[in-house]
């Protein structure tokens, strides 16, 4: 009886832990926080039942960031670090403040050396963060585009995983520790002989990502153009799309618009979190006077006059 209600608790806190990292990515990606959230339930996982549970965890994040349509390489690797590092800690150092400051170093430090790598090979991969975009944004206005990449990386990693650790560290110290299970958690067999809760934990959670990616209406559509051309019909037209991507390498500030708008005057304005452009049909154009403006958020054309709305300056117009 106590081996089946064991089991039963192991897969409650399994897939709360994995609900965890699943929650924090969606929470930073929906809200814009300068956190990517995805490693406190990845470095429980591994304190508690081993390296398993956070090779799960990095599955999570992986099918979590593509159900975001943000998948990156950096995410799945930082978190396979951490796995080495959790594991590596929780078997070397006692659980005081002392330990978990080297620990956060060492976290901070390798996490950003393998963010810096990586993105030095593909600089894609920080594209569509906010902050990032700021700062390498900010860094090349200002003739100082070298440090861009690095320290958007540093930000992002130090913030997050300073973070992470301190709630990793509050969760094992102050929460767990005064829980009864946890408590006489070392006289539980949690892997190995009972390593089915991993699997059934597994199952669970595969079924819950399974909903999140279930086809949305632009891809049930997808799916009925394919079907019409499995069986065609006299009425359905075929048509070709010409498409033309502007970008940092033909004349955009970044490759982050958040807003465009047309004012009487058949200028179209573009608003990004690099500056405001203007597009007179055949290239784009800052104009004087519109350089300090940053971070845009909205744009609104009231004839020929255009407003300005961003996250931090106020309004232009």
């Amino acid at each position: 009886m106590n081996s089946t209600k064991n089991k039963y608790q192991n897969i409650g806190f399994i897939l709360f832990f994995l609900l965890l990292n699943c929650v924090g990515i969606i929470l930073s990606h929906k809200l814009d926080l300068p956190l990517w959230l995805d490693s406190v339930g990845t470095m429980l996982g591994v304190y508690y039942y081993g390296v398993y549970a956070g090779v799960l965890c990095v599955l999570v994040n992986i099918a979590s960031l593509c159900y975001l349509d943000s998948f990156n390489v950096v995410s799945p690797l930082i978190s396979a670090f951490l796995i080495y590092g959790t594991s590596f800690f929780k078997d070397k150092h006692r659980f005081d403040v002392n330990s978990i400051m080297l620990f956060s170093a060492f976290v901070i430090f390798f996490s950003f050396l393998i963010s810096l790598c990586i993105n030095f090979i593909d600089n894609q991969q920080l594209k569509g963060n906010l902050w990032a975009d700021s700062i390498i944004a900010f860094c090349r206005d200002n003739s100082i585009r070298l440090i861009g990449l690095p320290l958007a990386a540093f930000y992002l990693e130090f913030l997050d995983k300073l973070v992470s650790v301190f709630l990793f560290f509050i969760s094992v110290r102050f929460i767990f520790s005064r829980t009864t299970w946890f408590k006489n958690f070392n006289k539980v067999e949690v892997m190995g002989r009972s390593g089915s809760s991993l699997k059934i934990a597994l199952i669970l959670f595969a079924g819950f990502i399974g909903l999140l990616n279930y086809p949305s209406d632009v891809e049930a559509s997808v799916f009925k153009v394919f079907a019409r051309e499995r069986h065609p019909q006299t009425d359905f037209l075929s048509f070709s799309v010409q498409q033309t991507v502007f970008n940092q390498k033909n004349g955009l500030l970044s490759g982050n618009v958040t807003s465009i708008a047309t004012t009487s005057d058949g200028y179209i304005w573009i608003g990004t979190y690099a500056g405001l452009l203007k597009y007179d049909g055949n290239s784009f154009h800052r104009d004087h006077g519109f350089e300090i403006i940053r971070n845009i958020k909205c744009l609104y054309a009231d004839g020929d006059r255009l407003w300005v709305g961003t996250t931090d300056q106020g309004v232009f117009s």
